[in-house]
């Protein structure tokens, strides 16, 4: 996330209007700008979200089960405000989880598994089929 920062002259101007020393104003303001940049930098992009499925598009992702981990309305309520960025996630909450992309990798490496596993039975079942007269007879 882009984090412009903070218009600190304007804050430093209001500062020392209201009888603080003009060297404090301005490390007030320097201050109040790098903690809110840095607060900001930790937050996960649009970008560090859209690799992630979503709840329009859980599928092939999400069970039903995972589904009723999404948050509801009530949740919602209860959940922080943007002045409140405790409980939002960021980039290294995100790290842990894999992307769309490694997770369609994962199932296409399955589905190969599955079908080598189904060629080799049918295989298997073939051969035993062909086998039955000349071991009975």
């Amino acid at each position: 996330m882009t984090m412009r920062g903070i218009d600190t002259l304007a804050i430093a101007r209001k500062l020392e209007a209201a009888g603080v020393d003009r060297g404090q104003a301005e490390a007030h303001a320097e201050a109040i700008n790098e903690s809110v940049v840095i607060r900001y930098s930790e937050l996960a992009t649009k970008a560090d979200l859209e690799r992630f499925p979503t709840r329009e598009n859980p599928e092939p992702f999400a069970t039903r089960d995972d589904l009723l981990q999404f948050a509801t309305k009530e949740d919602l309520k209860r959940f922080a405000t943007k002045e409140d960025l405790r409980h939002f996630a960021t980039k290294k909450d995100l790290e842990n989880y894999p992307t769309r992309d490694e997770m369609q990798a994962a199932l296409d490496r399955l589905e190969k598994r599955m079908m080598a596993m189904w060629a080799a039975s049918t295989v298997s079942l073939a051969s035993l089929i062909i086998a039955m007269p000349f071991v009975a007879g």
